[in-house]
């Protein structure tokens, strides 16, 4: 199945510690080549930079995301905003700095600020299964926008019978 395209973001804001941000990038994207980092000088200009990196590696960070045994809770915040086989979410840079991911909700604002991930690709739903794939799917099979996907506002749907 072919890799889809990868492109990542983020917003380095005056109040951000520019190698900070790059650190929580390189966890999750090694291979990524950083922008030359310039030392703050007095005054701070009240200036976003935008960091933008085409053609990533998804390796690390699928890697990271099986290790973290969060592969259900992947597949459905990647797929939550999935048309014409392109989605965009978003990640914590501030989990991503402690080598950990957490998804941020469409909407929401993260302390530390985000990692826009943006994917394109043929049958980009069936990859996102595939990327995500792991043994517990034998018993409790699950698919791009199925019956138990996480809601649009990130609570869970209960998919287990509780014991009477």
């Amino acid at each position: 199945m072919e890799v889809p395209e990868a492109h990542i973001s983020t917003s380095v804001r005056p109040a951000d510690d520019p190698n900070m941000v790059a650190k929580a990038i390189l966890q999750l994207f090694p291979n990524i080549t950083l922008p030359i980092i310039e030392e703050k000088q007095f005054p701070i200009r009240n200036n976003i930079i935008e960091w933008e990196f085409h053609d990533i590696d998804l390796a690390t960070f699928l890697n990271r995301i099986a290790e973290l045994r969060i592969l259900d809770t992947s597949l459905d915040a990647m797929a939550a905003n999935i048309h014409n086989n392109e989605t965009i979410f978003s990640i914590s840079r501030q989990a991503a700095i402690a080598n950990k991911i957490s998804y941020v909700l469409p909407n929401e604002k993260s302390l530390g600020g985000t990692i826009e991930i943006h994917l394109k690709g043929t049958d980009l739903e069936s990859w996102l299964e595939e990327a995500t794939w792991h043994e517990g799917r034998l018993e409790v099979p699950r698919f791009v926008s199925d019956e138990f996907a996480m809601r649009r506002d990130g609570k869970v749907t209960e998919w287990f019978e509780k014991n009477k």
